[in-house]
């Protein structure tokens, strides 16, 4: 259960007390989230090697049509919203949840592959 809370906070998967992001604002609202290299805590190296984080994609690419499949089948079913409308929410929710996911993947494909070893 740690782990859920650890993904969900976006704390370091071994101290769960420093953040992995950096704090954004309103102007880096288009930005793509800085994360950081090590924690400020225990000093975890959150990227392993180079294209440590091209998996996360994948992870990325399953929250997106979990997101969407959730908004096609309450504006189809739900509110019954023609088609066209259906997929103009489907894009604003990309748009708009596209910084959550790139956080959330991270974090979720850091969680996978966490070894206690390298914990201190």
């Amino acid at each position: 259960m740690s782990g859920l809370n650890t993904i969900l906070s976006g704390t370091c998967p071994c101290c769960q007390k420093s953040k992995v992001f950096e704090k954004s604002t309103i102007a880096t609202l288009f930005q793509i989230p800085k994360m950081r290299d090590n924690c400020n805590n225990c000093g975890y190296k959150f990227t392993k090697e180079p294209g440590f984080f091209f998996g996360a994609m994948y992870v990325s690419y399953g929250l997106i049509v979990a997101q969407m499949l959730t908004v096609a089948v309450v504006s189809k079913f739900i509110l019954d919203l023609e088609n066209l409308p259906t997929v103009f929410a489907m894009g604003i929710t990309a748009l708009l949840f596209s910084k959550i996911n790139f956080k959330l993947s991270r974090l979720i494909w850091m969680q996978l592959f966490l070894k206690k070893a390298e914990c201190n």
